[in-house]
């Protein structure tokens, strides 16, 4: 009982100080995109202040895009640096998770065969090219959410400063919610990749879900709190962790919760035919 009680408060230390880290790698992410794009936009709303009338065709609109599109690059440079770290983040998490006698020998032999700088290399080619996708789709999405703005505009007949204050609009929405949103989805998925691909390097051979457990969690996600699959597998809702992308995108955007290792008690093992299981599920090993 001792025992447990020292592994449970441990492990409640150390998700308090992912949840630290999270939310200021989340914020630091986050003010970095809206630097980026802050004076961009103030720029192409002067440039279209500037004009006589609202363009009406996109040939005529696309010029005062073009600094917002210049800034793809820059936009992918700063996710995948803060993606890396998640990664490296999310291997350290599992290694302090799974501080206990039964994976000491293991978890020792397995840093020393795969450091943390051989882990980063690994996976920065798999990052960056992920980030490359995702990055060039939402650049892609606020460009088009533009052009429509500006054509409406038009359509509707708006003259230059009604024309203004409604892609201020675009621009304040794609400041105030989607950075932030594009920041906790990558810093949390990235995370979570980091720790699956751990704990398979460690040899884990069960992995469970958790949930941020507070009233946002979408309801799908509070039905997966404390749910387990054998490493490698998928869990009920198809996603092999938190953030896998290979699955629905509304089972994955904006998600905060995490997968940690879980270690089979002693004396107990899993539901036989079972996909997945709960704690509640263990049976007794029959010796």
């Amino acid at each position: 009982m001792i025992l447990k009680l020292e592994k449970s408060l441990k492990q409640l230390e150390i998700s308090e100080s992912w949840l630290r880290w999270e939310k200021k790698a989340e914020r630091e992410l986050t003010h970095k995109l809206r630097k980026l794009f802050k004076i961009t936009f103030e720029r192409t709303i002067s440039k279209l202040q500037e004009m006589k009338s609202v363009p009406s065709s996109d040939i005529l609109r696309k010029p005062l895009l073009f600094e917002i599109e210049s800034l793809r690059e820059e936009f992918k440079e700063i996710i995948s640096e803060s993606v890396i770290e998640s990664v490296n983040v999310g291997r350290e998490r599992v290694v302090l998770f799974t501080d206990s006698l039964t994976l000491k020998k293991v978890k020792k032999q397995a840093i020393i065969e795969i450091p943390l700088s051989e882990f980063s290399k690994r996976f920065e080619k798999l990052i960056r090219d992920s980030v490359f996708v995702a990055s060039e789709a939402t650049m892609d999405r606020i460009m088009g959410d533009i052009m429509e703005n500006l054509a409406d505009s038009y359509v509707q007949g708006l003259g230059i400063r009604e024309a203004s204050n409604r892609l201020k609009v675009v621009f304040d929405s794609i400041e105030d919610y989607r950075l932030e949103r594009i920041a906790r989805t990558e810093i949390q998925s990235y995370q979570n990749l980091g720790s699956h691909h751990t704990c398979m390097d460690l040899g884990v051979q069960y992995e469970q879900w958790w949930s941020a457990r507070d009233e946002r969690v979408r309801s799908s996600h509070a039905y997966l709190h404390g749910q387990i699959v054998r490493t490698g597998d998928y869990f009920s809702n198809g996603l092999m962790y938190p953030g896998d992308r290979s699955g629905p995108i509304e089972e994955w955007i904006q998600c905060r919760c995490r997968v940690v290792p879980f270690l089979m008690p002693f004396g107990y093992t899993a539901p036989l035919g079972r996909s997945y299981f709960y704690e509640g599920d263990l049976v007794e090993a029959i010796v």
